[in-house]
């Protein structure tokens, strides 16, 4: 591509952005995300002198071009309880100032705390209780298997609790793994032994 056509490309660009109402502001302060809450996002907007409102823009691509607006107001401080637990989300800080809309070029990203916890009896058959943040763990976003020589199969009894159990003759030690998330995934294993 030509230098050029290189700033054809970047003026159209940029007349898209205004036509829009937006206009990137690369200097503005940085938009902070924690991950440490597990029902919430939690984020923290810089100030920006003569702005009168501020937005919070969130997607589960890096694009903002796919992003949509989740608060406007003037709180800098914002908890998101709109996340799916198991997703990965991306922010951009939006502000208002003299009657027009910017938002930060960079954006941070951020995803609810999960803690998963599983627990196994052995024997003939094996029980497997997993909770996702001291809940029965539900099916969504969910995976697990069970490996070892022969032919496995896990089957859910109820919300949480997972019964592996051969299809071939063999004893002795499996191994499992359970996954639950999406774009951020917690992953678990273990070793059992049959009987």
């Amino acid at each position: 591509m030509t230098t050029r056509k290189r700033m054809i490309k970047c003026i159209v660009a940029a007349i898209a952005l205004a036509c829009a109402g937006f206009a990137q502001n690369a200097s503005a302060a940085a938009i902070t995300v924690k991950s440490s809450y597990p029902d919430y996002i939690y984020i923290t907007m810089g100030s920006v002198s003569g702005a009168t409102s501020y937005q919070l823009y969130r997607s589960t691509s890096s694009s903002f071009s796919s992003a949509s607006c989740v608060y406007s107001g003037s709180s800098r401080k914002i908890r998101d309880w709109g996340p799916i637990l198991g997703r990965k989300y991306y922010y951009w800080r939006g502000y208002t100032k003299g009657g027009k809309k910017y938002y930060t070029k960079s954006s941070a990203c951020g995803w609810r705390k999960m803690t998963l916890s599983t627990s196994t009896t052995s024997g003939s058959k094996v029980w497997l209780s997993a909770k996702l943040n001291g809940s029965a763990l539900a099916s969504q976003n969910v995976t697990w298997k069970l490996t070892w020589s022969g032919v496995h199969k896990w089957t859910k009894k109820r919300s949480g609790t997972y019964l592996g159990y051969f299809t071939s003759k063999k004893r002795g030690k499996g191994y499992w793994t359970l996954k639950v998330g999406d774009n951020k995934t917690l992953t678990h294993k273990g070793t059992v032994n049959w009987k």
